[in-house]
């Protein structure tokens, strides 16, 4: 995949459970993620900062948001 949008509250897994499972896969860790949440528990955001999420997007947002994270954040990555 180019890109991984991930939320915080899924079923079975959580998504910080999914990021951190992602950032231990060599094969993976470059891979931008953005997680959606619509908690804005800011200790959250800090655990998916220090898990590499490359943006965090709370929820309501506009579609705008999400196409500007995902363009940049590709764009990105296929220069690396």
């Amino acid at each position: 995949p180019d890109i991984l949008l991930l939320d915080f509250q899924m079923p079975v897994m959580n998504g910080l459970e999914v990021l951190k499972s992602i950032r231990g896969d060599p094969a993976l860790q470059k891979l931008p993620v953005i997680m959606l949440s619509a908690n804005r528990d800011t200790e959250k955001y800090v655990t998916a900062a220090g898990l590499s999420a490359d943006r965090y997007i709370i929820k309501p947002f506009e579609m705008c948001e999400i196409t500007e994270a995902i363009q940049s954040l590709v764009t990105v990555h296929v220069r690396d």
